[in-house]
């Protein structure tokens, strides 16, 4: 059963084995359950992909602007060639997976896009039904595939993309989930020859304001006996504190 105490099997198997060795064994366990968390996505469905900038032709000039600026199109808008292709959540270096959208404006979001800065999108047709994990069917599969990474936990990546070349292996076209950064929904499709490019379809957005949703995150020692003596310490101190929960002040 796909639940914690399987991911903290999985994590402890990919932290003393290679990867590659596991792989066999985990389709074995899991194959059925991950097939019954799967959802059929009909072909004709519109996506979006996007790319940060822009193209732009002509040279400026004491006299005036005469750079003419436009989308990426064709194939700078689409997935990049495998050589160019570098490791991301669900993909490894080399691998290069189509990563879509539902709509713009979670499309915009999922960019990052800073105040000021322009983007390309694009939109893209669906040519064939699709079998797609759907995470919003195990709890465990979600919190963990979805959860933002930052630059010092990128390593979290390396269990991810295990999870991302089991559901592969096992036949599943690819993972649908809930967007993080907006409310849409988000698509890796690892096969980018089972969507095509709307021709034309490309447009240029300019970020002009971010919306951020945050919340107040406590010290843990707040409540704690120790924590006034956690204020005034110095940094061996707060090891010291932090590792002896029975510490009291002489």
């Amino acid at each position: 059963m796909i639940d914690d105490l399987w991911l903290i099997k999985l994590k402890i198997d990919i932290k003393s084995r290679n990867p590659d060795m596991l792989l066999e064994e985990y389709i074995k366990t899991t194959k059925d359950e991950l097939l019954s968390y799967t959802t059929e996505f009909k072909k004709g469905q519109i996506l979006y992909r996007g790319r940060l900038g822009y193209k732009s032709y002509g040279e400026e000039t004491e006299e005036g602007n005469l750079k003419f600026k436009y989308p990426f199109f064709g194939k700078d808008i689409k997935n990049p060639p495998c050589h160019l292709s570098e490791a991301a959540r669900f993909n490894r270096d080399g691998f290069s997976y189509l990563y879509l959208s539902s709509d713009e404006k979670t499309c915009i979001a999922e960019l990052r896009l800073k105040i000021g800065s322009v983007c390309s999108i694009a939109e893209f047709r669906q040519k064939k039904d699709l079998k797609l994990l759907n995470l919003d069917n195990n709890k465990t599969l979600k919190e963990f595939l979805i959860t933002p990474v930052c630059d010092e936990n990128r390593y979290q990546y390396k269990f991810t993309r295990f999870i991302s070349d089991l559901i592969k292996e096992i036949g599943i076209d690819g993972i649908a989930y809930d967007s993080v950064q907006s409310n849409g929904k988000c698509f890796v499709i690892f096969d980018d020859q089972n969507f095509e490019l709307i021709p034309y379809s490309e447009k240029m957005f300019l970020a002009k304001r971010v919306e951020y949703k945050f919340e107040e995150v406590l010290p843990e020692f707040v409540g704690d006996n120790r924590y006034n003596e956690l204020l005034d310490s110095s940094d061996r101190d707060l090891e010291y504190i932090a590792n002896n929960p029975h510490y009291k002040k002489a």
